[in-house]
């Protein structure tokens, strides 16, 4: 149980990463899981998923290319995915309040995922008035009561700004959510997402991405590798870490 902040690009990722993370832990561990999505509709995650579980090209997947085999494949990933107990739940107006009743309608929630923080809507009445920065704060406070209440692990997707790419490296820090300073109370681990190929023209034919730990309250920060695979849009984690 915890809060944990996910950063990175947009288009970097995140949202698949999440995908990935929700399948994995439904399909191997049977644990359910709560998909809350505020700017991606429930068929566009499915089409994901789909390839994902299917090994399918997203791309004939969106033009509705597919051949026979993918066909096959798509049948038997959407009747696995199915029986998971993963719920999907696609509205760009919900609140905290509303999140929190759909996790009491279910017996027991292992993970709720909220793609993403900037849209989360805030309470109304006083809310309205503070700047985006605070209202994101109050809003991290209220998912770390969330997962409190219901014992439970929520996973928060969150957008860096442009100024990542000030850095020499351009690998997101602490320091692109400094502004969160008051919430770092709040979250128990920070996660940042970066693949390099993201910033050049001709990416490699194998991409690589890393997973860094910059903040983790239950023990040493650490990154681990993983390999891209887009036309899936697919993480794969390689069998090795590094500690700091």
């Amino acid at each position: 149980p915890g809060l944990v902040l996910l950063s990175g690009r947009p288009a970097m990722g995140c949202t698949s990463l999440a995908l990935n993370t929700a399948l994995s832990i439904t399909k191997i561990q049977r644990r359910t899981v709560l998909y809350f999505s505020f700017d991606t509709t429930k068929e566009m995650l499915m089409k994901k998923l789909l390839c994902i579980e299917g090994l399918v090209n997203t791309r004939r997947v969106w033009d509705q290319d597919f051949t026979d085999a993918d066909w096959v494949r798509l049948t038997t990933a959407g009747k696995l995915i199915k029986e998971l107990p993963l719920h999907i739940y696609d509205d760009p107006l919900f609140t905290i309040g509303e999140i929190s009743q759909i996790c009491s309608q279910h017996d027991y929630v292992d993970l709720v995922i909220i793609d993403s923080l900037q849209n989360v809507q805030s309470m109304p009445g006083e809310w309205g008035t503070l700047k985006r920065a605070k209202k994101e704060n109050r809003i991290l406070q209220q998912l770390k009561r969330l997962s409190k209440e219901y014992n439970t692990c929520v996973l928060c997707l969150n957008t860096l700004e442009c100024n990542v790419e000030a850095h020499k490296c351009m690998e997101p820090d602490m320091c692109d959510i400094r502004k969160y300073r008051k919430s770092f109370d709040y979250i128990d681990t920070a996660l940042f997402l970066y693949r390099k190929d993201y910033y050049t023209i001709d990416p490699p034919e194998e991409m690589t991405a890393i997973c860094y730990v910059r903040l983790n309250r239950r023990g040493k920060s650490y990154y681990f590798h993983m390999r891209w695979i887009p036309e899936y849009t697919t993480f794969l984690e390689l069998r090795f870490r590094h500690a700091e």
